[in-house]
């Protein structure tokens, strides 16, 4: 009797990134890199995206753009950076459950949730990807009112940034 394994959880969320998300960066004629240790993104004349699984008690996969600069690398820069989610909410006024569904740090919850964060991206992001016509302004807007509406302590450390 033959037992289906996986590969480790880490080395899964590389083969989907480079998989689905190398898929993603070729449509918009770019190539796909890794940027360091779980961290992917591709820059197209308009946008820089990243992708990457942060540790943390539950470690996050979090697919994150901004404006691209005038011959700026792939890196990321959080205090730049916004996330999928706020493009999907911006764009569909709402956000979908492949955000939120994986429960554990598992190859098949893993391929699933980067696989949907890429369909998503094709969905609702590529105005921003291949395009000069993304709306970069009233995406920072929205993002902003999030946090202006966020509960206090999140708005406290909001207005002690400036």
């Amino acid at each position: 009797m033959k037992v289906w394994t996986y590969p480790p959880p880490d080395e899964t969320f590389r083969d989907a990134v480079r998989q689905e998300f190398g898929a993603l960066a070729r449509e918009c004629g770019v190539k796909l890199v890794e940027v360091e240790t779980m961290i992917f993104g591709f820059c197209t004349p308009y946008a820089v995206l990243t992708i990457g699984a942060y540790p943390g008690h539950f470690r996050g996969i979090c697919v994150k753009f901004r404006r691209r600069e005038r011959d700026e690398a792939v890196c990321v820069n959080d205090g730049v950076d916004i996330g999928l989610a706020n493009i999907e909410e911006l764009v569909t006024g709402r956000c979908s459950a492949v955000h939120t569904a994986r429960r554990r740090w598992a190859s098949d919850e893993i391929w699933n949730e980067v696989a949907g964060l890429a369909s998503v991206t094709r969905q609702v992001a590529m105005s921003f990807l291949i395009t000069p016509n993304g709306d970069w302004t009233g995406l920072r807007a929205h993002v902003d009112e999030k946090i202006r509406n966020a509960p206090k302590p999140w708005r406290g450390l909001y207005e002690e940034m400036g």
